[in-house]
């Protein structure tokens, strides 16, 4: 029996803490794709998998990707991109977990999203047989924009896709009684915009 188990006690502690930042996390902000761009290298034997957090006050984590090691043996390099970045400040970790179940967590890094918008404006109001949207934001837009017109039953009339260089769009109406409507811009899946208009 151990007589003093508060040594093993502090010598686990010690032990767990001492590996807290065996991993550099490097982290920078790309604006020309509005991404966080993430790096590191796995240079011990015993880790198996990273998990990268996120947090906007470093109090609540939330888990946003996983890596597995797939060569325990040598040194590693993973990358990571986070393309949907909280627009101000976001800090970001990767919890480690060895091959013994044991967990531990890099250094912190911290990132600023530039407070890009997604404004849009739509003319003439009230629209007519034609009328037009057009690209007022600071955002990129990362993808096909999909267009949607649907009536206040929840009803799509009207579906169409655009590139994502296109800043000004042009949209038929003629078949669209005179009634209230939606506008619905998506992008990967996305909700970007969301606007009643009325005919």
């Amino acid at each position: 029996m151990n007589k003093f188990p508060f040594i093993s006690i502090f010598l686990i502690t010690h032990l767990y803490f001492s590996n807290s930042f065996a991993v550099n996390l490097k982290a920078s902000y790309d604006p020309a794709h509005d991404r966080v761009d993430m790096n590191w290298v796995k240079d011990d034997k015993a880790i198996r998998q990273f998990i990268i957090q996120r947090s906007t006050d470093q109090s609540d984590w939330s888990d946003i990707a996983y890596q597995n090691v797939t060569d325990y043996n040598s040194k590693q390099t993973f990358q990571y991109f986070d393309t949907k970045p909280r627009r101000g400040k976001n800090f970001y970790r990767l919890k480690i977990i060895n091959n013994n179940e044991a967990q531990f967590y890099s250094a912190v890094a911290s990132i600023t999203a530039e407070a890009f918008t997604y404004d849009w404006i739509i003319y003439p109001v009230p629209v007519g047989e034609v009328f037009s949207i057009q690209y007022k934001g600071t955002a990129p837009i990362r993808g096909v924009a999909n267009v949607q017109i649907i009536n206040m039953e929840g009803k799509v009339m009207t579906s169409l896709r655009f590139a994502s260089t296109t800043t000004t769009m042009q949209i038929r109406t003629n078949n669209l009684f005179k009634g209230v409507y939606v506008l619905r811009i998506i992008v990967e899946n996305e909700i970007i915009w969301n606007k009643q208009f009325v005919k």
